[in-house]
């Protein structure tokens, strides 16, 4: 036995390239979201959202109405929407979706909102009528009801993905509108990515997302007793952000999108603000333009080291 044969087999290791190392991987396009969570975590902010706006008397006149409302009789029975919507799984949230736009059409009306809340509300969407403000919240659940059905779709054809494209812009522009709490929430921000991923895989059931999930376990296992502080979010975030300036490093263009920046000829100093500060391993401070390329050193040293 050759010297090189010995050692491949002492070591384990593989003396010819593998066939699978020709393949080209494009890591932003191939670890794709997680639609189930990421569409159920989104209904359960709404659900908490739209509870928190009742009123005494909101909340005596939905229940009445959640009593009365007719449920398939295939489904589990859901738990009180009021006071224990925190025990609702992710498969509840999908089914809530489904009835919830009809639910508030039969009772939702001004007295029904806190008059505070009501007057929040009123102004994000510059309705000159109090009543606007019920109407808007249910077209914020119709809009998300009707974008749960697309995105589980079975099969897609051309015009199924426009309208999947339509709909999801719609969602996010009307759930920013109307609450404050959307804004920059992730799982809306994943909307950007679901038409892509449904033309990639053909439909978003094919999507499959071990490594996301993998990782996750891992940042959670990372700080087991953290003093309720969410530390996998830091890391998360600093993990994400690793991955947006390898991508600017690596080509930084992408043909399928009309908005692609070339490197960082083409990133914006609001983008790099945004980037560069609120980083997971520095001090919180403003940016300032002075000592940009001090920060942009200190924040790709810090990125290398950790990577």
């Amino acid at each position: 036995m050759s010297r090189k044969k010995q050692m491949s087999s002492e070591y384990r290791l593989r003396i010819k390239q593998s066939i699978l190392d020709e393949l080209k991987r494009k890591k932003h396009l191939q670890t794709p979201q997680n639609i189930y969570h990421a569409t159920a975590g989104k209904i359960g902010r709404l659900v908490k959202i739209t509870v928190s706006l009742l009123s005494q008397e909101g909340v005596t006149a939905f229940l009445e109405t959640w009593k009365n409302f007719e449920k398939p009789s295939v489904w589990c029975r859901l738990p009180n929407l009021i006071s224990h919507h925190e025990s609702f799984m992710m498969s509840d949230y999908l089914r809530l979706a489904m009835i919830m736009p009809f639910i508030l059409h039969r009772f939702l009306k001004p007295l029904h909102l806190k008059s505070n809340e009501l007057k929040i509300i009123q102004q994000r969407i510059g309705a000159q009528r109090r009543d606007y403000v019920p109407k808007a919240i249910i077209k914020c659940w119709v809009y998300v009801a009707k974008m749960m059905k697309l995105v589980f779709e079975r099969d897609y054809t051309e015009e199924k993905y426009d309208e999947l494209k339509r709909c999801l812009e719609a969602e996010m522009a009307i759930l920013t509108k109307v609450f404050e709490e959307f804004v920059n929430l992730p799982n809306l921000h994943i909307n950007f990515h679901l038409c892509l991923h449904a033309r990639t895989y053909a439909t978003l059931r094919n999507t499959q997302v071990g490594i996301k999930e993998t990782v996750h376990k891992i940042f959670k296992s990372m700080v087991p007793n953290t003093n309720r502080k969410e530390v996998d979010l830091d890391l998360l975030k600093r993990y994400n952000t690793s991955f947006a300036i390898r991508h600017l490093t690596d080509d930084g263009i992408d043909k399928r999108f009309s908005r692609s920046h070339d490197g960082y000829t083409g990133l914006k100093k609001s983008a790099c603000e945004k980037l560069f500060n609120n980083w997971f391993v520095t001090k919180d401070r403003l940016f300032d333009e002075t000592d940009y390329i001090d920060e942009f050193n200190y924040q790709w040293a810090t990125f290398i080291t950790f990577t």
